[in-house]
């Protein structure tokens, strides 16, 4: 088999296998291929598990021979996040302080993705227990960005996403404290949700409490939306699932109602990115949804997300093994330092603010069904910073440019972003959407509606940098 097997979906590369036509082994052995090729460009693994795949390969081989059991992602090669737990595969955090550590157990998303039959080929890189928004650490090189090698794929689940660009795998399981699946996904050009907060089991819990999630990364919605049907326990549903996707594709969504917003709280974004959002908005009125313009204006919610994910990061501080202190990344201790010189009882004032922050929002839902604006405020920017240090003539703080994506993570609303375009440098354009608590297949129906076909980064092809673009096309 060639390795054109990187540029399948997953329910393609799960069809194959099921009907004959592709082996396990032949399909993790291509994605190995491509990741030979392309992972020593971006660096999005922290660890390689060929032999290991290979092995589990097999093993699935052997069960479709003896007609076993086949779950609805049989035999299909995907990398898990490496703040995520694998029993018997290095899970470092992106940390010093955990460089060899080898879990006894899975998380549960692991569990529920081996039932489904998968073949976990490695773990994607990380910044420091996912503390910031772009792919950087103590224990290798940068992410780099599949469509510029000098520019950031984001972060933190910078490396699910950059490998998922780069064909290693259909799909990526990431995590999302404030903006970590939806970031890179805007950035590296993919498909990525946090679900509704507390569908996807996660054990330990997270130190960030209700803000943090576990979900999937893909290069199409279907793909997304399988693996979401995995990570909810729902795998043996996918089949309805993916027939009402298609129906949002082939019948458009009448009647639907679009609340379209370019800003929350007046937080500055990059004019094309506006105007990608103002053509989506365009491409939902043609498929018959009813699009109105929604002022979000929300008192607060970044000092409640910074106390609560600074706490977290202290917190997570708190339990390291003895020592560590000294091995940490200077952006983490600078997290972890300012949440220790916060007034005492702060980060429980912050809870409470969130509680009432989560019921105002929700009102939000009574007059639309999903809402439509900008994943990040700027495309991806150059390696080696945090974020840029002026937006629109202004200064600004590292957080300012991924503002637009915790607000979800607050209130708990199924949150994606959507890859609609590329800038006139080429670069990829995420659009975000959210839906009601409890409506993530809803969410992905109107993602799929929308959905563009998705473009091969210039590193899939061998270049480092990709040609201009005007764009998305107005008319679909």
């Amino acid at each position: 088999m060639d390795t054109e097997v990187s540029r399948l979906s997953a329910t393609e590369v799960a069809g194959l296998i099921r009907t004959g036509g592709l082996s396990c082994t032949e399909a993790v052995s291509s994605i190995l291929d491509q990741v030979s090729r392309t992972d020593p460009v971006v660096h999005a693994l922290h660890t390689l598990d060929a032999e290991g795949a290979l092995a589990q390969a097999a093993h699935l081989d052997r069960i479709l021979r003896d007609h076993g059991p086949v779950g609805p992602l049989h035999g299909v090669p995907v990398t898990v996040k490496d703040v995520v737990a694998t029993r018997g595969l290095r899970t470092t955090y992106g940390s010093a302080a955990y460089r060899d550590l080898v879990p006894n157990h899975d998380a549960p998303s692991v569990t529920l993705l081996r039932d489904a039959g998968v073949v976990i080929i490695g773990k994607t890189t990380t910044p420091e227990f996912g503390h910031k928004a772009v792919t950087d650490g103590p224990l290798g090189p940068a992410t780099v960005n599949p469509w510029d090698t000098s520019r950031t794929a984001g972060g933190s689940s910078g490396g699910a996403a950059a490998a998922v660009a780069c064909g290693m795998g259909p799909i990526a399981v990431g995590t999302d404290g404030g903006g970590s699946i939806r970031v890179p996904a805007a950035l590296c050009g993919v498909v990525g949700i946090k679900p509704t907060t507390g569908t996807v089991p996660t054990y330990p819990p997270s130190v960030i409490g209700p803000l943090g999630h576990t979900g999937p990364i893909a290069r199409t919605v279907r793909d997304v939306a399988v693996a979401l049907a995995v990570l909810q326990g729902a795998g043996p549903a996918v089949a309805p699932l993916l027939a009402s996707l298609e129906r949002a594709r082939t019948e458009g969504l009448p009647g639907v109602r679009v609340g379209l917003f370019t800003t929350v709280n007046g937080i500055f974004v990059e004019p094309e990115l506006v105007r990608a959002v103002e053509v989506a908005a365009a491409a939902f009125e043609a498929l018959g949804a009813r699009v109105e313009p929604v002022e979000l204006s929300v008192s607060g919610f970044e000092q409640i997300w910074d106390m609560l994910f600074s706490a977290g990061m202290a917190a997570q501080a708190q339990i390291l093994p003895p020592d560590s202190w000294p091995l940490l990344s200077d952006s983490f201790r600078t997290v972890v330092e300012w949440a220790r010189e916060q007034p005492e009882g702060e980060a429980q004032l912050a809870e409470a603010r969130r509680i009432r922050l989560a019921r105002e929002v929700s009102a939000l839902f009574g007059g639309f069904d999903v809402l439509l604006g900008p994943s990040v405020s700027v495309p991806a920017f150059e390696v080696g910073i945090d974020g840029p240090e002026v937006l629109n003539g202004t200064p600004a703080d590292s957080r300012a440019w991924w503002r637009l994506t915790q607000l979800w993570n607050l209130c708990g609303q199924p949150a994606c972003s959507l890859p609609f375009g590329r800038t006139a440098t080429g670069l990829p354009i995420g659009v975000q959407l959210i839906a009601r608590v409890g409506q993530d297949f809803e969410l992905l129906r109107y993602a799929a509606a929308l959905e563009l076909p998705w473009p091969v980064p210039p590193v899939v092809s061998g270049e480092t940098r990709l040609p201009a673009s005007t764009g998305p096309d107005p008319t679909r």
